[in-house]
């Protein structure tokens, strides 16, 4: 069994790119930033990490290409996971209820054609799509919503508002799988 380094929770796309390239075979290691998984290969507590690095309708993800430039990991493949967002909220709201919508900020960023036909709707960063999911239905309120997978819904009982919002149909994203250097 691999122990794979992971920036989000379960429900995120990072999980999904790790499962499906580790086939199942593996112990997850949740990290809340995309530091701390550098760190869970630095210290040994992973062996390999899953990163996104590129997606089809916003490029490059800078905040981990400087990471990896700075930490120098070897790069053992690359997995491409397809992304399919969802707008869910709590169980009964409705799309008129909503004043925010939490997700990560490339998440934000992959909607904003949806965002710009909703213009009253508030954008709040969050660290992933799945952990932005499971606080907006902490919280219980109607008024929040989150930008998530239809999985990350499901798991964390948010009722899905609408689908396929993202720019594109064909929304991808390349994740690189790491390891340290020399192992």
């Amino acid at each position: 069994m691999s122990r794979v380094a992971i920036a989000g929770i379960r429900g995120s796309y990072s999980e999904s790119a790790a499962s499906d390239y580790f086939s199942g075979d593996l112990e997850l290691i949740e990290c809340s930033t995309f530091e701390g998984v550098f760190g869970a290969l630095r210290t040994g507590i992973a062996k390999f990490a899953v990163i996104p690095v590129r997606n089809s309708t916003v490029g490059e993800i800078a905040s981990t290409r400087s990471l990896m430039i700075k930490n120098r990991p070897d790069v053992v493949d690359h997995v491409v996971t397809k992304v399919d967002h969802v707008l869910a909220a709590v169980q009964g709201a409705e799309l008129d209820d909503v004043v925010s919508v939490r997700s990560h900020a490339e998440a934000l960023l992959q909607c904003s054609n949806f965002f710009a036909a909703n213009p009253r709707l508030g954008k709040v960063t969050g660290f992933d799509t799945a952990s932005s999911v499971r606080s907006i239905v902490i919280a219980g309120l109607p008024q929040y919503a989150a930008v998530c997978s239809e999985r990350a819904a499901e798991i964390y009982g948010a009722a899905i508002l609408r689908r396929n919002i993202a720019n594109k149909r064909s929304n991808a994203t390349t994740f690189a799988v790491i390891r340290n250097r020399g192992e």
